[in-house]
């Protein structure tokens, strides 16, 4: 049996302790960037949001730069590196307005390297209004520290030309508020595509190591101003 030197075994050792926490490392990355299995069948994807159909509870997915969440609602974010951007869907402990708000979307900033910034797109797609029309969006958020969040409507304009009309900088807390982002439709000449307009409402969030921005619903209704 080869006899090893105290330099030796030191050596070794140190190797082993490296492997197995590059190992654990490793483990831990897989874990923390799994996806979620397809969905089940009676799950209704095209038509979800994030607060009533369950597809990811409890579930930390990392986000890409342009993701998905459901249909109609997308995180984007922009860096230069790479920081570990994550969202899941949690439970609500009492429902929000009615039953159907059973979970909010959380956004997790968990590495903020590189990030420029990140934003929480919800798109709405709506018959063309009579006159005297307005769209009520209204957001209920919280964070687990003060913050502010900036909102913005994006719009294609009949021109083509895309617009963007900013909707004021609110500030959260680790409180649920709620803010409003309206639009008066007479006030913009909008692109009408088969019939329809599309809202694109953003909530672009500050950058904050550890921060979290919990989303507990995002509602909207057309209502005549006159």
């Amino acid at each position: 049996m080869q006899d090893f030197s105290p330099a030796e075994i030191v050596i070794y050792t140190l190797a082993a302790v490296l492997i197995g926490v590059l190992v654990v490392r490793s483990y831990f990355e897989r874990r923390r960037q799994r996806r979620i299995a397809p969905p089940a069948k009676e799950f209704d994807f095209q038509n979800a949001t994030p607060f009533d159909l369950a597809y990811a509870v409890d579930t930390e997915i990392m986000a890409r730069p342009n993701t998905e969440i459901v249909p109609s609602l997308f995180l984007y974010f922009n860096a230069s590196a790479l920081p570990r951007i994550f969202y899941q869907q949690r439970e609500n402990a009492t429902p929000y307005r009615d039953k159907s708000h059973r979970y909010f979307l959380r956004v997790a900033q968990h590495d903020v390297t590189g990030l420029e910034w990140l934003a929480i797109e919800r798109r709405i797609e709506l018959p063309m209004q009579p006159a005297g029309s307005r769209v009520e969006c209204r957001v209920q958020a919280c964070a687990s520290e003060a913050t502010t969040v900036k909102s913005l409507l994006i719009y294609q304009a009949e021109s083509g030309e895309e617009k963007r009309i900013e909707l004021g900088t609110r500030p959260l807390s680790n409180e649920y508020s709620e803010f409003e982002l309206d639009v008066n439709l007479d006030d913009h000449r909008f692109q009408i595509s088969d019939g329809q307009i599309l809202l694109r409402y953003v909530v672009l969030t500050e950058i904050k190591e550890k921060l979290n921005l919990d989303i507990r619903s995002w509602d909207f209704d057309v209502v005549k101003t006159d």
